[in-house]
């Protein structure tokens, strides 16, 4: 049993937990696979059996397999009201009429197969009438004889632990690819991001925010808490990460200051802000907060092929738009770009036509707007 919810965390252990189950029911191999269920494609793992030889050759008679509701309309509305069951292939016709099957005959027979119980696991309408199911198939030999009540029993009492290891193994699976996806997506972002837990402690930070602790003045990690170089910030700072990070919902909020640096015209902006949402393997406490650091003397500008799919603007209009936003004029937007001065107009006439907005000033805040980081402290 420790092995089964083991393999919720590790995948790996699935073989391991096959052949386990083929010695505990006397079978001859044993399959964990993921499927389509009308056309018959599947992947998954396996033990004793050729997995890769077994997966082709489903994919060849799963179609026509007697072991599955044959009614498209029937089986749609089964699989919509699905309860994970177990059936052996004497459940769905006489042993004698599978024997004369193709199914049987050209599939079970080229793997020594003869009886097969299936441990139905989960199954996942994908959209356009597409169903996909997850089970785990043992196959038996011939010489071995029918299943027995002691063999179905056994199935019955590990059934609904397979089914939660399996569906809880999906759930983290998913969340570690929500966390790997939001790292490469802050590792990219052009302002300092600085994860925190409860207690202020820093559990990650990007490359800008690398750089800007590698700095002289400004912001430093001390005790694993994000700190500013003077005291007084460093208490602002720790107060407004306390507030973001309260357990009390009705004070949680977030906050921001500015934290001047020797090197700089313009101080930092920091923001503060309290984590909502569904936990990730990023951020794994409730209590987590984001501080954003933007550099107001640098600029943050879109890429061009950003812009072009958030607008529809062409590669040259992509380029006068990011031009203005840094605060040039059509003239010397069109000294930077080598173009003409009525080219760059009609290039304006239709940016503004395309982002719905009625001038350079209205256009800048549509583009900071789209590239402020706020709408992700909600996530």
């Amino acid at each position: 049993m420790d092995l089964i919810y083991q393999a919720a965390i590790d995948t790996a252990l699935w073989p391991e937990i096959l052949d386990r189950l083929v010695e505990l029911i006397d079978g001859e191999a044993a399959t964990l696979h993921w499927y389509d269920l009308f056309s018959g494609m599947s992947s998954g793992v396996g033990a004793r059996v050729d997995q890769a030889a077994l997966d082709r050759a489903f994919e060849n008679y799963g179609p026509c397999s007697p072991l599955t509701q044959k009614d498209p309309a029937k089986k749609r509305h089964n699989l919509r009201n699905y309860v994970p069951r177990i059936r052996r292939d004497v459940d769905w016709l006489p042993k004698e009429d599978f024997l004369k099957t193709a199914y049987y005959n050209d599939f079970f027979q080229s793997f020594g197969f003869h009886s097969d119980v299936t441990l139905g696991l989960m199954v996942e309408e994908v959209g356009g009438g597409t169903f996909e199911g997850a089970g785990v198939n043992i196959f038996r030999h011939k010489r071995a004889g029918d299943w027995t009540d002691e063999n179905m029993a056994l199935c019955a009492a590990l059934h609904p632990h397979l089914i939660r290891s399996y569906k809880l193994g999906r759930r983290i699976a998913a969340k570690q690819r929500i966390g790997e996806s939001l790292i490469q997506f802050l590792d990219r972002a052009p302002w300092g991001v600085f994860l925190l837990d409860a207690q202020g402690r820093v559990s990650h930070f990007n490359q800008t925010g690398r750089a800007l602790l590698a700095e002289e003045s400004g912001l430093s990690i001390v005790s694993r808490r994000l700190s500013a170089r003077r005291p007084v910030e460093t208490r602002r700072l720790h107060q407004l990460v306390a507030r973001a990070a309260t357990p009390d919902g009705e004070q949680r909020a977030g906050g921001s200051m500015t934290l001047p640096t020797s090197g700089r015209q313009r101080p930092l902006s920091l923001l503060v802000c309290p984590v909502r949402g569904e936990r990730t393997a990023l951020l794994p406490d409730p209590s987590a907060v984001i501080v954003w650091v933007t550099d107001l003397d640098a600029t943050i500008s879109l890429p061009e092929k950003e812009l072009r799919e958030l607008f529809g603007l062409t590669m040259a209009e992509s380029r006068v738009a990011l031009a203005l936003s840094e605060g040039l004029g059509p003239a010397m937007v069109a000294r930077r770009l080598g173009l003409a001065l009525p080219t760059v107009r009609t290039h304006l006439a239709h940016i503004f036509e395309k982002t719905e907005t009625s001038g350079q000033v209205a256009l800048s805040s549509l583009l900071m707007r789209v590239a402020a980081p706020a709408p992700l402290a909600e996530h």
